[in-house]
């Protein structure tokens, strides 16, 4: 069991139960974001995902939370690619089409 100090805001102890499987150095890793994080320290990226893996991951939150509102299959092709223009009934993108993350926020990279 791994424990952190306090949190500073709640002033309250919190502590990590950690299964020590196959992907325990995984959780090791996510439970030093969440304390860096915690204590308002600069958060490491996760090393289990590439750049592209995390940019793949973010298009599909956002193409669930576009499903869950109701948005239709254009509306969300058109937020996470970036086009006003229709999509062809084929199901395939514009020419120009250039993929970004605007629903996240972050411009692609």
């Amino acid at each position: 069991m791994a424990s952190a100090s306090t949190n500073s805001r709640h002033r309250r102890p919190l502590a990590a139960i950690i299964p020590l499987d196959r992907e325990g150095l995984d959780r090791l890793e996510a439970v030093y974001r969440l304390l860096a994080a915690l204590h308002g320290r600069a958060v490491p990226p996760d090393t289990r995902l590439t750049a592209q893996q995390r940019v793949r991951m973010r298009r599909r939150c956002c193409a669930f939370d576009g499903v869950r509102d109701g948005a239709t299959q254009q509306e969300i092709a058109q937020a996470i690619f970036r086009t006003g223009r229709s999509i062809a009934t084929n199901g395939r993108l514009p020419p120009r089409a250039t993929p970004s993350n605007r629903c996240s926020g972050t411009p692609a990279p």
